[in-house]
């Protein structure tokens, strides 16, 4: 009868910590939008008890900067500059039952040493993102928005 009673607390330990494993930090959404010149990821994580959890974004960001003179014309191709740069943006949650919700914003990178001649602004052009990744870093979990 003992042996039967040791098999049984067993089997039924085993199954709670199954289930237990199973019902682990997950996202039920990540999304992404256009802000002006930045994009905007939004997320929803479940699973995560009373942890603070560390969300980052991370993007290949692409921004294509120039020169224009006082007419507003941009008077030169070689007045122009792309940079490439992986961004990344983070920030911490503290979960309510369990979950939490949120977003991050990843901007532009800045110009670098790209600078205009005199009588000249430097404006942004152009934009795009790619690679665009949500991670989880406390759990070690993520998501493609």
């Amino acid at each position: 009868m003992r042996t039967k009673r040791t098999v049984f607390i067993a089997v039924i330990t085993l199954f709670a910590v199954s289930v237990a494993l199973a019902v682990g930090a997950h996202f039920n959404s990540c999304s992404k939008s256009s802000q002006g010149n930045n994009v905007v990821v939004s997320f929803k994580e479940a699973g995560l008890g009373n942890d603070v959890t560390c969300i980052s974004v991370s993007a290949t960001a692409e921004a294509t900067y120039a020169c224009f003179n006082g007419g507003n014309k941009n008077p030169s191709a070689a007045n122009k500059r792309t940079i490439s740069e992986e961004r990344v943006a983070t920030d911490c949650f503290t979960p309510r039952n369990g979950s939490i919700s949120g977003s991050l914003t990843v901007t532009p990178p800045g110009p670098g040493d790209f600078s205009c001649p005199s009588g000249q602004t430097l404006r942004l052009l152009s934009v795009s993102y790619s690679n665009v990744k949500v991670n989880d870093t406390t759990h070690n979990v993520s998501c493609t928005p």
